[in-house]
């Protein structure tokens, strides 16, 4: 749901526009460059690398074109690739937008390696210079929720919305949190509001399915708990999630199997749950 090309096709821009005022980019170069913006555009990182690395071989002291190429590993989701080529940089030789663009590939990389901490510090690095860089607030609201810290990332969440780019996604994930902070009526409101972008989403289907349960709307909860399963098979949650379904409508038998296949798929303290509702002892489903 992070890497979406919008946010960085913005940034990407502006740095490309600066970066022809203050370079010799040269014909061949900036035709390269364009090659490799229009196959990452298509949504072929791979193409789009392999096409600036022959500019790079050209110029290979633009900045410019090493942040490209960082861009595109992180578009591939290879994030050790990316940040490699991020350290190599001087942060000294690069503009403010350059320097913008690269934190922030920074931050997105350092979600998807679930390093919440060193990516809330790259967003707040572009924070500290600019705090209406809006779409900063994304990756550091991410980075909040996975730890947890789910009233700061509502904040964040809602300064991210001034971006105006990935408001869908962004609105997902506040309402995930707004339920998590046990805002249950905001968060399905703002949840279903979304929901026709989010059909094929199997994190989103369980977080309505989730959000439905809490608010103990069991067979609308369990329509989007099979759905989020429909999509993966082997997600544990929504196993965990069905099983308190069934045992909420005394169908202990099938509410055990369920929670078993969460066990089996990962799922932690399912223990706790057998034993608080006595799974472990024979029982009659009603």
């Amino acid at each position: 749901m992070l890497i979406n090309n919008s946010i960085f096709k913005k940034l990407a821009n502006q740095v490309l526009e600066n970066t022809l005022v203050k370079e010799d980019l040269r014909v061949y170069c900036f035709d390269q460059t364009e090659k490799a913006l229009k196959s990452w555009e298509s949504n072929k990182p791979n193409k789009a690398t392999r096409d600036i690395n022959k500019a790079i071989q050209f110029l290979p002291d633009v900045p410019f074109l090493l942040i490209m190429k960082a861009l595109f590993y992180c578009s591939a989701k290879k994030t050790v690739e990316s940040n490699s080529i991020i350290d190599s940089l001087n942060e000294i030789e690069l503009s403010e937008l350059e320097l913008n663009l690269m934190q922030y590939i920074a931050s997105c990389n350092h979600v998807h390696e679930r390093k919440f901490h060193e990516s809330i510090w790259f967003a707040d690095e572009i924070i500290k210079r600019d705090e209406k860089a809006y779409y900063a607030y994304f990756p550091k609201a991410i980075s909040l929720q996975e730890l947890n810290e789910h009233k700061k990332a509502i904040k964040n969440f809602k300064i991210a919305l001034k971006e105006k780019l990935l408001l869908n996604e962004i609105k997902a994930c506040l309402a995930f949190s707004y339920m998590k902070n046990k805002k249950f009526i905001k968060a399905l409101v703002l949840h279903l509001s979304v929901k026709k972008y989010f059909e094929e989403n199997y994190k989103v289907n369980h977080h309505i399915g989730v959000n439905f349960f809490l608010l103990n709307f069991f067979a609308k909860s369990l329509k989007y708990v099979n759905k989020s399963i429909e999509l993966k098979s082997d997600f544990a949650e929504a196993y965990r999630t069905r099983g308190l379904i069934y045992l909420t409508q005394g169908k202990k038998s099938k509410a055990k199997e369920e929670l078993e296949i969460a066990r089996k798929l990962g799922a932690t303290d399912i223990d706790k749950t057998m034993n608080r509702f006595k799974l472990n002892e024979k029982n009659n489903e009603a």
